[in-house]
């Protein structure tokens, strides 16, 4: 008669089972496995953000694009070079075509932009004051309430002190 399914069907010892603390053998401290991801994941997301940056640079910056970059920014296992290549790529590109402030000003970080002034680092703080100022308020543009970033009440006007 064969087995039902759902019984208990011995497995494999896995290595994270063997070097886990619940193994009665093995004698002294065991592998942080936190201290080994933690820069891991900081340099995986950032070859991922550098890479999407190089492949989005010859297409016209979209909302999607601005979204999607915009996702690494609060993460707090996202490096701080990490976030200063993406918001200096943004800034490039407004350099580069004035148009390009319209998909930064739809997508989900502009709302978030006066809280990254609070992050301490003054290159992020330059960053994303150049993003505000270039929102100010365009000619023509009655869809969002726009602001300059020295006249907000909210919006630090000198970087923070190191």
């Amino acid at each position: 008669m064969p087995r039902p399914l759902y019984a208990h069907q011995n497995s494999c010892s896995s290595l994270h089972s063997w070097w886990s603390d619940s193994n009665p053998n093995l004698a002294g401290p065991t592998l942080n496995h936190h201290a080994l991801a933690k820069p891991l994941l900081k340099f995986m997301y950032h070859r991922q953000a550098m890479d999407f940056i190089k492949q989005s640079r010859e297409t016209p910056l979209t909302s999607e694009t601005v979204a999607i970059l915009s996702s690494y920014l609060p993460l707090n296992d996202v490096s701080t070079s990490t976030k200063i290549s993406i918001l200096a790529e943004l800034v490039d590109r407004l350099d580069m075509d004035s148009n390009a402030i319209y998909p930064i000003m739809n997508s989900p970080l502009w709302p978030h932009l006066p809280h990254l002034l609070e992050s301490g680092n003054t290159e992020i703080w330059s960053l994303a004051s150049q993003l505000l100022v270039s929102g100010g308020t365009p000619s023509g543009s009655s869809t969002m309430n726009l602001f300059n970033a020295t006249s907000h009440p909210s919006i630090p006007t000198r970087p923070p002190r190191i």
